[in-house]
Formats: C-alpha cells, sequence, structure tokens
C-alpha cells in the first residue's frame, strides 16, 4: 500500500480565499455591510469532484509522492500538480482540468464593524474554496485597506480636515458648518482667530476600544487676490483707523 490510499481517504479543508477590501474612513467609523464579488472554487457539476468522467487510471503524483503536499521552507504547502490529492488521473475531466473544481464568480455580504481599523482582518468562516475531498469549505479572509480621501485625513483615532474663512469672518468671528465623518456638525469661530489655528470638535473621530477619537479643524484664512472699488475703500479705511489707534 502506498501513501495515496491513505491519502485518498482524508477529508481535506479546501483552500482559504484572501482578498483586499478598501473602505472609506466613514465605514471604519460607522460600520457598513457592502456586496462583494469574489471567484470561488465549488465542486465540479461534470465530475462531481471525481476529477474524471471516463474511470481514467489513478496513479500516485511524482511530485508529492502521493502525500498531496509539498514542504517548502518550514511549512508545507498544497501539491500544484495533484491539487492536494495525492494522485493523478490520466483522462482527468474536460470541465476542472482533473481538479475536481472549477471557480465561479459569486457575490458575498460583508459586515464591517464600527471602529474597524486598517490592516484589521475580517474571516468569513466556510465561504473560501469547496473541498473535491468531501472536506469543509475553506474561509473567506478581507485584509481591511484605507481609501485614499481628499477631504479627511486620519492621524491616529483623530481626524483632520480644513476650512477656509475670510479676513472679515476671522475678525468679527463666524459659525461655520462643518463636514465629518459622523454628519455635519456646526462650529463657532471666536473673534480674533489666528491663522492656521486648530479647533476640536470632541467625539467625532474614530473609537477604537473604549477611546473615542475627535475631530480638528484647521482654519485657514481664504484672502482675496482682487478687490472691487468698495473692497479697496474699506480696506484702506481700516488701515488708516489701525494706525490711529496704535
Amino acid at each position: 500500500m502506498w501513501m495515496h490510499d491513505f491519502q485518498s481517504k482524508v477529508q481535506r479543508k479546501g483552500r482559504d480565499i484572501h482578498m483586499v477590501l478598501s473602505v472609506s474612513l466613514a465605514e471604519t467609523a460607522k460600520g457598513n455591510t457592502k456586496p462583494v464579488k469574489i471567484t470561488r472554487k465549488s465542486l465540479c457539476s461534470l465530475c462531481k469532484g471525481a476529477r474524471t468522467i471516463s474511470q481514467g487510471r489513478m496513479s500516485r503524483c511524482s511530485s508529492c509522492q502521493g502525500y498531496g503536499r509539498l514542504r517548502y521552507k518550514r511549512a508545507f504547502v498544497g501539491c500544484e500538480q495533484c491539487f492536494g490529492s495525492g494522485s493523478t488521473v490520466t483522462k482527468p475531466c474536460p470541465a476542472c482540468q482533473g481538479e475536481g473544481l472549477v471557480g465561479g464568480e459569486e457575490v458575498e455580504t460583508v459586515h464591517i464593524p464600527a471602529g474597524t481599523m486598517e490592516g484589521s482582518k475580517l474571516r468569513l468562516k466556510h465561504k473560501g474554496h469547496h473541498s473535491s475531498t468531501n472536506g469543509e469549505p475553506g474561509d473567506l479572509i478581507f485584509s481591511l485597506k484605507l481609501k485614499s480621501d481628499t477631504l479627511f485625513k486620519r492621524v491616529g483615532i483623530d481626524i483632520i480636515s480644513k476650512v477656509h474663512i475670510s479676513v472679515a469672518e476671522a475678525v468679527l468671528g463666524t459659525t461655520l458648518e462643518v463636514d465629518t465623518i459622523h454628519g455635519v456638525k456646526e462650529v463657532a469661530v471666536n473673534p480674533g482667530i489666528l491663522h492656521g489655528t486648530r479647533v476640536r470638535i470632541r467625539g467625532f473621530g474614530l473609537r477604537k476600544g473604549n477611546i473615542q477619537g475627535d475631530h480638528c479643524v484647521t482654519v485657514l484664512f481664504c484672502m482675496p487676490k482682487s478687490l472691487t472699488q468698495e473692497e479697496h475703500d474699506l480696506y484702506s479705511r481700516l488701515v488708516t483707523l489701525g494706525k490711529k489707534r496704535s
């Protein structure tokens, strides 16, 4: 008896599917459920996983010697020649090329929990490739990657954005409607605010465990590139008044 006689009876788990899932800052903050297209290998409908439909002869795989796996460095990997079965067929199934599995596009619904950070992994049990040896399917594993955002910047669990105001608003003060990942928030700008001042909106950032980050708005002055005659006269009068005060 050679090793294949034992290996062929073993129910091997299907292979895992690894994918990168791009998410927005808002999705990491509030959570989301989204459909994702995947390519999953399922049992071949023609040979039902037998790998042949013409009573082809089975022979021990010459690459793995019937073990179904090969040693690579310090780990074992599935043999690509026999698809991990330990044996090869002389007349492989034309539909699956002797693998016993065929790939097809499917849609899976993925739930992104609130507070998920970039680099986190989401594992969906038994949503990976099927097994040709009646073993349980593998897992579907997503690695989360943060999408680039032109409006927001993330620093740890804080969110940074910029807002522009006029010189008159800086002098007199104003109220701004600031976009955050949690929606629009009204922010009061105090009179006499300096260019580059950072206003902190507590609790409007990302959450990590029991800690809630903030949203920080950097206030920048928008200097006029051209003035109407009326505006020019007003600024000239302000300069004159300023000289009188000093």
